[in-house]
């Protein structure tokens, strides 16, 4: 279970509270030195580590989520004390991690 290697998961309000503190610049970036110094290079899907041009050619899609959908992601982001927007980073990191056949995303 990998689960058990994971440092206790901190609850969202500290890093509310961490955010609002009014850290500076060099702080923040000390923070996330700390926290991804160990990682050499991004989680990219596909193998798509070569991309050519300028990124003018690349597309983009939307989707919107049915309403259905959406009240069952903010019924279950309720249920577990975190926002929407942190179960679809989740999702994204899952995702990723599968199509990269990486463990740990970045």
């Amino acid at each position: 279970d990998r689960g058990q290697d994971l440092p206790p998961a901190q609850p969202f309000r500290n890093y509310v509270a961490q955010a609002r503190l009014g850290l500076t610049p060099a702080q923040h970036e000390a923070y996330f030195r700390e926290q991804l110094g160990d990682v050499d290079e991004p989680t990219l899907p596909y193998g798509l580590s070569d991309v050519q041009g300028d990124g003018s050619q690349v597309g983009e899609a939307h989707l919107a989520l049915p309403d259905s959908l959406s009240q069952a992601l903010r019924t279950q982001a309720r249920r577990l004390g975190v926002s929407v927007a942190s179960l679809c980073h989740l999702a994204y990191a899952q995702l990723l991690g599968r199509v990269s056949g990486r463990e740990d995303v970045v």
